[in-house]
């Protein structure tokens, strides 16, 4: 902490001032006596009223340096000098009753002096070390903390501070003034207007008393790096109650504020989502439920959030869903599985399903997610178009003479084809025609009767690669109807249901 290792280093020096052994202490008081002895024999004539004037002053200093056992010392020798060298008659000592009372009474004070002037010290140095503890709290401590006055000098920094606004140390920041830390980065709100910086708590502060906080987003205008910062500050009062200094706490929440918008593109994501996405704990509790499980089931998430997964479950799949949850619980990932689901009414909803195991930042298991898709529409269309296909087989089996069918992808070109060349009720007919000139021969509109007149050139293509492969029939043809054969006329409805606007045709 700057301002506090300053004060503390400075506590320290004069802690240490003291001399290091107590021999040095000791001669050091003998010294100071001494020269107390000379300056008051220099100037006797002045001082002859108070001869202990000097022998005080040296009292005090050998307490100060050494502790109040060389201030004894110096005490002592402070009286033997003074009645010795000083006091009539000369170089005689304790001759009189009221030299006694005069050195026993600057006997007493002296000691009083070395004793309080112990105590201080001894009072100095448990400040220090309570000031030095501060300031290695303080460093420690992520947050950001200050102190300003009421023009905005920073008067304390600790390094989590310098560091968060960008200075090299907290020194170099206290030697800042506020204008230039307002001119080192811009202030915006939530919504991104540019905020003054009157807007810092500090100033409602000095200006209230009371505490304040804000939080904004700060941008470096050397870098233009942001960051989210939330700031509080409260005031320091001095003995009339007036603000002294603001104490601002200042923390970096950038990574805090980007997960909570992380989460609320995600909560979005899921509350418009058209899949049901269901949170379930790890003893198989619904914890969360979106509007779309809602749509798909029925149910509100008031009615299913605590409700267990089970209750879900149609009774007859029930073990195999169990099995299925004791997989989850080991964080295996499950996806596209099919499966059923009560709705609300009572019916059954065919569903898909998507897994997912939900860590915590430790990676440990702490519950599990599911996409449920409704399939049911396309269930019943693939149980539609294989019935239909059985249909088709069971009609072609009944029909006497070669058959086959086309493949899918000709089928769809053929349909194509023939929506373009918009005949009436066409089909796809085999036919051998004499004098058919080559395998592009088709027919615009052949006769419904058996003749053998050749059909005129088609003026449209036929499907590109598309080649019958009937034993008695050279080239499939197009013609307009299928009506006119006798063993097929009874079957042709079914077949125009079965196979659509175009299927082949025996002639």
């Amino acid at each position: 902490m700057a301002m506090i290792g300053n004060h503390s280093t400075r506590w320290k020096a004069n802690d240490a001032g003291r001399l290091p052994t107590p021999l040095s202490a000791y001669a050091m008081a003998i010294v100071v006596t001494v020269a107390a002895l000379l300056l008051s024999r220099l100037l006797w004539p002045i001082i002859s009223d108070a001869p202990f004037l000097f022998f005080f002053g040296a009292v005090t200093i050998s307490a100060w340096l050494g502790g109040s056992r060389p201030g004894m010392l110096s005490a002592a020798l402070s009286v033997a000098c003074v009645d010795f060298f000083l006091s009539e008659p000369l170089y005689a000592m304790f001759t009189t009753t009221s030299d006694l009372l005069k050195f026993g009474i600057f006997a007493a004070i002296a000691m009083l002096i070395g004793w309080l002037e112990d105590n201080r010290s001894r009072s100095q140095h448990s400040l220090w070390e309570v000031k030095n503890e501060l300031a290695v709290i303080l460093n420690s401590v992520a947050d950001g903390i200050t102190a300003q006055d009421a023009s905005g000098k920073i008067m304390f920094a600790n390094a989590s501070a310098a560091q968060l606004v960008g200075f090299p140390s907290a020194e170099a920041m206290l030697g800042a003034a506020a204008v230039f830390l307002h001119h080192k980065y811009q202030m915006f709100d939530s919504h991104g207007q540019q905020l003054p910086f009157s807007a810092l708590p500090r100033f409602q502060v000095f200006r209230t008393g009371q505490s304040a906080s804000l939080t904004f987003r700060m941008r470096f205008v050397d870098t233009g790096e942001d960051r989210w910062v939330s700031l509080s500050a409260s005031p320091v009062l001095d003995a009339a109650g007036r603000v002294k200094l603001a104490v601002n706490i200042f923390r970096d929440i950038t990574s805090q504020v980007e997960r909570e918008q992380d989460l609320l593109r995600y909560a979005a994501l899921i509350q418009n989502s058209q899949d049901a996405i269901i949170g379930k704990s790890l003893d198989g509790y619904i914890t969360s439920w979106n509007p779309g499980a809602q749509a798909l089931y029925g149910y509100t998430a008031a009615e299913m959030i605590g409700q267990p997964i089970m209750a879900r479950f149609p009774s007859d799949i029930a073990a195999r869903e169990l099995h299925l949850l004791e997989r989850l619980k080991h964080g295996e990932q499950i996806k596209h599985y099919e499966t059923r689901r009560c709705h609300k009414d009572g019916h059954n909803v065919e569903v898909s399903l998507t897994i997912s195991p939900i860590r915590t930042a430790r990676g440990e298991l702490a519950g599990y997610s599911t996409i449920e898709r409704d399939i049911s529409e396309r269930k019943r269309l693939m149980e539609q178009l294989a019935l239909e296909q059985l249909r088709l087989t069971t009609i072609l089996n009944a029909i006497p003479g070669s058959f086959t069918r086309a493949p899918a992808s000709m089928m769809r070109a053929s349909n194509r084809w023939i929506s373009s060349a918009a005949m009436p009720n066409p089909c796809w007919a085999t036919r051998w025609i004499p004098g058919a000139s080559s395998p592009t021969s088709g027919a615009r509109s052949c006769p419904k009767k058996t003749g053998s007149a050749p059909c005129a050139r088609p003026t449209w293509p036929m499907p590109k690669g598309f080649r019958g492969r009937l034993p008695s029939v050279a080239w499939p043809k197009m013609v307009a109807s299928c009506t006119w054969s006798p063993t097929i006329q009874s079957s042709q409805t079914s077949m125009a249901s079965a196979l659509g606007p175009a299927g082949w045709c025996w002639m």
